[in-house]
């Protein structure tokens, strides 16, 4: 009994042996298993970080370019209605100067017939003038 009981205890403690062989091979592979996996997620976690960055990175270029041609509109608005001002202030004055030139033109106009009107006249008095004394150089 002595010995079935040692033999027993011997079966045991082998048992208990390769138990403990499979539990450490399992928990090697375990722990290789998750030191495999933290360095795939790290990886993932890096990957995912460096593309946020980026798209950061885009966002804040986006946004700059955003930004930028909101300013350049405002100022191209500002260009045009400075344009346009100019552009009534020279209507305006080409219209003035339309009208001054027809005022100078009608001037010019009433100028040459008052002076026109003056030759005829002046050729009215010397002919009629030289009609009279045609007449009295006749009648004497």
């Amino acid at each position: 009994a002595e010995e079935k009981k040692a033999q027993e205890e011997e079966r045991y403690a082998h048992v208990c042996q390769k138990r403990e062989e499979c539990v450490a091979s399992h928990r090697k592979k375990v722990d290789d298993l998750v030191a495999e996996y933290t360095q795939q997620l790290e990886g993932a976690v890096a990957m995912a970080d460096s593309e946020i960055a980026q798209l950061d990175a885009r966002r804040a270029q986006v946004l700059q370019q955003s930004s930028d041609a909101q300013a350049r509109t405002a100022d191209l608005k500002l260009q045009a209605k400075a344009l346009e001002r100019e552009v009534r202030t020279l209507c305006m004055r080409i219209d003035g100067q339309e009208a001054d030139y027809e005022r100078q033109g009608q001037e010019l106009q009433q100028e040459v017939d008052e002076h026109v009107h003056g030759v005829l006249q002046n050729c009215h008095t010397q002919i009629y003038d030289v009609s009279t004394f045609a007449s009295e150089m006749r009648d004497r």
